[in-house]
């Protein structure tokens, strides 16, 4: 599951978030979980509640760990996303509205936005807006039919936004809850004062800072600079400023309007195919994958649809089983197109 939880963050990061440094006097309020008694009967799979208190300040969620990291994942697509959960269609709605990549909601569904979700690969944060016009507790389930789709993954049952407090009385007392969060958050640094979210160009192709961590530096390719390139390569790392940072992930539509791309090489490093990376590259024939890390789940719709229809994958010996399968889904299923080892 270690897999299908990365691909979601940085979906949950290209399908959501940008990664953001907390300032140095920032209070990060902890994020729970309460793990109620289960009345659909999921046991284990349900771990219940997920509490984002923002009454003090940013809430941080460790998604470094399983079964918290799949949880979130499932939860976060069951009340933003629950068209894109296996088996649901548009007829399902969401209970938190929310923009395209998911990265703002509004809670009370009026007005601006009320609150930021930012992250990477070991923990998201939860940021109250200044324009956040919600108060109290706010509390989202997810739907029954949501419920049993993601029956036999973990996942949190309801989020429940904590966005300010009543003063305490004596007659009341604090409820002791688990914390989620790890007792000390790894440790964020800025590179050479660069920025979580800013955009680079190296070598002909755009680039945009998805982590700044300390020894977790990383990357996301976004686009060729000139659509008339008859190849491209998505490099396992580039340098910026004497730091190597990993290229894990290829943008939504990186490769539209490529016309004349007919080569394509992706690093070992990449772990999510944003969704039509490459539709409608008709010339598109040859594609080596040096990446052992995709799963169905980082792989999103359309990568392959419409390209060369003799186009030919080269892929790791031991995923060549695997990637067929998974590619077949995405678009890569003509009579004359193969993966081969």
């Amino acid at each position: 599951m270690m897999n299908i939880r990365r691909k979601f963050l940085l979906s949950t990061l290209s399908f959501c978030l940008a990664f953001c440094l907390l300032g140095t006097n920032s209070y990060a309020a902890p994020t729970t979980f309460d793990k109620n008694d289960d009345d659909y009967g999921f046991g284990e799979f349900d771990l219940g509640t997920l509490v984002i208190d923002l009454s003090k300040g940013d809430a941080v969620v460790d998604i470094g760990k399983e079964p918290q990291g799949e949880a979130y994942y499932y939860s976060f697509k069951g009340l933003l996303f629950p068209e894109t959960i296996n088996g649901l269609d548009d007829s399902e709605k969401p209970k938190i509205e929310a923009t395209e990549l998911g990265d703002l909601l509004n809670l009370d569904k009026t007005g601006d936005y009320d609150v930021s979700i930012e992250g990477n690969y070991s923990s998201v944060t939860f940021k109250k807006l200044a324009t956040c016009t919600c108060s109290g507790t706010l509390e989202f389930e997810l739907s029954d039919v949501v419920k049993n789709a993601v029956a036999f993954n973990n996942h949190y049952s309801s989020w429940k936004f904590i966005l300010s407090v009543e003063e305490k009385t004596e007659d009341k007392k604090p409820q002791q809850e688990q914390v989620v969060t790890p007792d000390e958050k790894p440790a964020t640094v800025e590179a050479n004062a660069h920025t979580v979210g800013e955009q680079i160009t190296i070598d002909g192709a755009i680039y945009q800072i998805t982590d700044l961590t300390a020894g977790n530096e990383s990357v996301m390719y976004v686009k060729p600079e000139d659509t008339g390139i008859k190849s491209a390569i998505i490099p396992d790392t580039v340098n910026i400023d004497g730091v190597d940072y990993k290229v894990t992930d290829i943008e939504d539509n990186a490769f539209k309007g490529c016309k004349k791309l007919k080569k394509v090489t992706i690093g070992e490093n990449v772990l999510r195919i944003g969704t039509k990376a490459f539709y409608k590259c008709k010339k598109l024939k040859k594609i080596t994958i040096k990446t052992s890390a995709l799963t169905k789940d980082s792989v999103d719709k359309g990568v392959f649809k419409g390209i060369n229809e003799n186009a030919k994958v080269k892929v790791p010996k031991k995923k060549v089983k695997a990637y067929r399968k998974i590619f077949k889904k995405k678009g890569l299923n003509g009579k004359n197109q193969k993966v081969t080892k």
